[in-house]
């Protein structure tokens, strides 16, 4: 059986920053209205909240098993929901939670599925998400162009969804014909090399790494598109819509459950550009930047007395839950 690989620096990176946040969060909470702010929450924010994780959870794991179809192959929904639990596990003690996608392939390779297949349903599964964000990215600015005033705020959608555009393109152009996105590298690289901005030994390492990632989107794509998959993409795609209205739908829900007033399509267009930014955080799980991120958006609509309970709160349910279920239900890991 095959196993991933963490680096203990990694783990502990995720429990300092993650530690630090949630003491941070915690401070800037009034004395003594932690627990009143609890008990003003409803039942029913609490239960509609689990309601949405659980949704996404079934949304995620059908998305393997439509694609898994896609390549010719099954997988049933236990051993589904297992990659969705584990996915979020290393996702969330990995930098830029590359862990996640890693410890699914092998997951199915122990499951009978050969790599190819498994490095094809994560890509495209990765990918089909990178769309639908980005083609939802525009209307925060067209319905909401007051938010885009505030230069910060602006400067990180343009930047986030730059890059999110680019990643998207350049596997898109590597599914479609690698090579240009081979020679594309190799030039970047060498005119690097060329002003002595990198040595020639790691131009030749990154010329290798960068090489290998295309052929593997060029097979992902091969692999899923050739056996005439359009109904299996297209229920991809609308899976991948409601997995992500699930999670955005855990943060109005609590604040519904808080009695506080909202604007429910504000607050869910609100959540994709910072989702989008936490594609691109290096630290273990976005840790950090996904508290902070979400402590800003809750300030626009709760009171002092809420706003950290439900931070904390939110973290708690989209992400240590699942890390919970994930720890249960992963396959051995080595530690180094």
């Amino acid at each position: 059986m095959e196993t991933l690989k963490i680096r203990k620096y990694w783990l502990w990176l995720f429990l300092g920053i993650s530690s630090v946040a949630t003491i941070v969060i915690l401070r800037n909470i009034p004395p003594g209205l932690f627990i009143r702010g609890i008990k003003t929450i409803k039942p029913l924010g609490f239960l509609g909240a689990i309601c949405a994780v659980v949704l996404m959870w079934i949304a995620d794991a059908l998305r393997i098993k439509v694609l898994a179809r896609a390549t010719g192959s099954r997988i049933g929904m236990l051993t589904a929901l297992r990659l969705v639990w584990g996915g979020l596990l290393f996702s969330g003690i990995t930098p830029f939670e590359f862990g996640g996608g890693a410890y699914q392939v092998i997951m199915m390779h122990n499951k009978g599925l050969n790599s190819a297949k498994g490095t094809a349903i994560i890509t495209v599964k990765a990918l089909l998400a990178m769309v639908v964000l980005l083609s939802t990215a525009p209307l925060v600015g067209h319905l909401y162009p007051g938010y885009l005033s505030h230069s910060a705020l602006k400067y990180v959608m343009v930047v986030t969804c730059t890059l999110m555009s680019g990643t998207t393109a350049v596997m898109v152009v590597s599914g479609i014909k690698p090579s240009i996105i081979i020679d594309l590298g190799r030039s970047i690289l060498a005119f690097m090399s060329g002003i002595h901005l990198i040595r020639t030994g790691t131009r030749n390492r990154w010329e290798t790494v960068w090489s290998k990632w295309a052929i593997k989107c060029h097979a992902s794509f091969v692999t899923i598109f050739k056996r005439g998959s359009g109904i299996y993409m297209l229920m991809a795609t609308a899976l991948t819509v409601v997995f992500l209205l699930a999670q955005f739908s855990v943060a109005p829900l609590m604040l519904i459950g808080a009695g506080v007033k909202i604007d429910i399509p504000e607050l869910l267009l609100l959540q994709v550009p910072l989702t989008v930014l936490l594609y691109f955080i290096p630290t273990p799980g976005s840790s950090g930047v996904a508290e902070g991120g979400f402590y800003a958006i809750f300030a626009l609509y709760a009171p002092s007395s809420l706003i950290g309970i439900l931070t904390l709160m939110w973290r708690f349910f989209t992400f240590y839950l699942g890390m919970i279920m994930g720890v249960l239900s992963t396959v051995p890991v080595k530690a180094e």
